[in-house]
């Protein structure tokens, strides 16, 4: 009896100095953008750089004889891609069966982005506030060059950007306000809700602040989001409810509760279409999305797993539609995020790279173009990726706690973030 020892390689030996493509390995992976034959090796050899198991990528690539470049996957997380959905990506002949309105969405999700996204730090500023910092918000008025902040020290303050001269320091609630939403037609008016339940209306032209504040949940209110209208809003709790309001923005004292819907489970992230016709709604341990018909008021069901079973296997923690209003990126507990298709909740992409589990309150958004998206991750990180090859493209290092929140600007070129180490931080 004797046992197979298997050797060791040598990490001594000359380097590894053949690359995918060489000589007659006709399977190999080939330089050449969309020609590149992708291998089970080389996917794996990506999985390896991009789990930063750079030693063990070492010792692959001795053994194997072939050295690992970039362009030898096409896409970013591919083997995670594939074990997610236990089959490739879809094949030639599945995408001639999609209808010409979703090969054309397809197609525009494959133009490739223009390098136009925030990649380093521009500027930062603390002393806002005195805690924990929850929440971010630019103004919609690009006049001017405002912020919305909250924090655990519950106040709510206005500041100017550029100089961080405080404009405002709002204290409307008994607790820390969870969420804030300018409104976008009246842009000196905010909407923000706390842990305390309450939901306020400010309008920060005119005394007193709030306008008008209402105790609508027995429990911490995670959200409020403005119709595209500004005559509309809602907000959502733990408590298991949403609350629709409605009223004329141009006379905030004006609004009213005028519809209470219940769910089975926590709300955690609600968004309006750009037509304003529904209301999309995320709630925690469910494989549904749920839509809401803001004149019937009639709820329909998306199921959030392609193949249409009725297993959770992730909670969505935030949604964001994308510009034109065909897809959502929606957040998950479970280190990924989806971009959605919701004409028929295909998955159109995969994004692995940030780190969120289900204790974790993780935020994205959509760039202005739709061609990268943005998350933050438990890593104190935010990790962006390129919507056309679903490659992680840049991880946006400069807080030292937990990223909250961050927004992009309306019309620079510019993303704002906060974080629990009590600073405000401006990326371009």
């Amino acid at each position: 009896d004797f046992k197979k020892v298997r050797q060791i390689p040598n990490m001594s030996e000359e380097p590894v100095t053949k690359y995918f493509g060489e000589e007659d390995e006709a399977m190999d992976g080939e330089e050449g953008g969309d020609n590149v034959v992708e291998t089970p090796l080389a996917i794996v050899m990506q999985f390896l750089l991009e789990q930063g198991y750079t030693e063990s990528l070492k010792i692959l690539e001795t053994e194997s004889g072939k050295k690992y470049y970039s362009g030898a996957v096409k896409k970013g997380s591919r083997l995670l891609t594939i074990l997610d959905e236990n089959a490739t990506m879809k094949t030639l002949s599945s995408f001639s069966e999609l209808s010409l309105e979703h090969r054309a969405d397809e197609e525009a999700l494959l133009l490739p982005g223009d390098n136009n996204y925030v990649k380093e730090k521009f500027h930062s500023f603390e002393g806002v506030h005195t805690a924990n910092i929850l929440c971010f918000r630019f103004s919609p008025d690009t006049e001017q060059t405002l912020c919305a902040t909250s924090s655990t020290d519950k106040t709510i303050k206005i500041t100017d950007f550029t100089t961080g001269e405080l404009k405002h320091n709002l204290a409307i609630h008994s607790g820390p306000a969870l969420s804030l939403a300018w409104n976008p037609v009246a842009h000196n008016v905010i909407a923000s809700c706390s842990m305390d339940g309450a939901v306020c209306i400010t309008d920060l032209s005119h005394p007193p602040f709030p306008a008008v504040q209402w105790k609508s949940h027995a429990k911490y209110a995670v959200r409020v989001r403005w119709h595209p209208s500004g005559n509309m809003l809602a907000s959502a709790s733990y408590d298991k409810t949403l609350c629709i309001y409605s009223g004329d923005i141009s006379n905030p004292a004006s609004f009213k509760v005028v519809r209470e819907l219940s769910f089975l489970s926590n709300i955690e992230a609600i968004t309006f279409t750009h037509d304003g016709k529904k209301l999309i709604v995320a709630v925690r341990e469910d494989n549904f999305l749920h839509l809401i018909d803001l004149t019937t008021f009639d709820r329909e069901k998306l199921n959030v797993n392609e193949n249409g079973d009725n297993h959770v296997s992730f909670s969505i923690m935030d949604i964001n539609l994308t510009p034109d209003g065909k897809y959502l990126l929606l957040s998950t507990d479970s280190d990924r995020l989806i971009l959605f298709r919701i004409a028929d909740s295909h998955h159109a992409r995969i994004f692995y790279g940030a780190s969120n589990d289900e204790f974790s309150q993780p935020r994205n958004l959509v760039s202005p173009s739709g061609k990268y998206v943005y998350s933050t991750s438990q890593d104190n990180q935010i990790c962006v990726w390129d919507v056309s090859t679903q490659k992680l493209v840049a991880n946006l290092k400069g807080h030292t706690a937990l990223v909250r929140d961050l927004d992009y600007h309306p019309q620079k070129s510019l993303l704002g973030s906060v974080s629990f180490d009590k600073s405000i931080i401006l990326w371009k």
